[in-house]
């Protein structure tokens, strides 16, 4: 696998059928059927879909749209090794540390489908993907993804976006007002965000890397 393409952006090719291809590609080194699996995350049950032993092929809303930690993107990587993200969009659901540490220690491989631009509509799934990819990188998983576009342009914000619809109600609810000093809160900028995504990509890039790949080759024995 480290030899050929791991990262699909869409308007290029057909992401799904790539990442399909892929995950068989991978299967065959797997002692396992193509099946779902359960992890429980302290006490708390994450069900995969699709997965073959310690591959998983996953959506971004599935990583990134729940409420996710850490520590669950910490058991993934230990679990899987190689993990293929789909349709990369807007980490939705409520994710933390915890669920991504989780898959980290169940699969080697992933498969993320699907990965969004990240603007201020969508700052607490840039956050979680932040959190995914660090932990992911930090426990070596390896990833396949597909994404709406180059990892440098997927992050969107800067001081002179506008704010979002549900930025402005809190700011009306909590009665903040523009221009002051709490409106420049990172709740609202994404200042913080836009410097965590520049070490994003650049783990992205390096990712992709024939020796990061190999730094966590599938074994049969567990």
């Amino acid at each position: 696998m480290s030899d050929f393409q791991t990262f699909f952006i869409k308007g290029t090719c057909d992401t799904d059928k790539e990442l399909d291809i892929a995950f068989k590609i991978l299967c065959a080194d797997e002692n396992d059927t193509v099946r779902s699996k359960i992890i429980n995350i302290l006490g708390r049950d994450i069900k995969v879909e699709k997965t073959c032993d310690r591959v998983a092929d996953m959506t971004f809303q599935e990583l990134c749209g729940q409420a996710r930690g850490a520590t669950d993107y910490l058991t993934l990587a230990r679990v899987f090794h190689t993990i293929i993200i789909r349709d990369i969009p807007l980490c939705g659901q409520a994710r933390g540390a915890t669920d991504y540490l989780t898959l980290a220690r169940v699969f080697h491989t992933i498969i993320i489908r699907d990965i969004p631009v990240f603007t201020r509509d969508n700052l607490n799934e840039s956050r979680r993907f932040i959190t995914l990819i660090d932990t992911f990188y930090d426990q070596k998983v390896r990833i396949l993804c597909s994404l709406d576009a180059e990892p440098e342009h997927l992050f969107q914000i800067n001081e002179t976006s506008e704010l979002s619809d549900s930025q402005k109600i809190l700011m009306d609810d909590l009665k903040v007002k523009h221009g002051s000093t709490e409106a420049q809160s990172n709740l609202f900028t994404g200042l913080e965000e836009m410097f965590a995504f520049n070490r994003t990509v650049s783990r992205l890039c390096e990712m992709q890397t024939h020796a990061y790949w190999m730094y966590r080759k599938p074994s049969s024995v567990h």
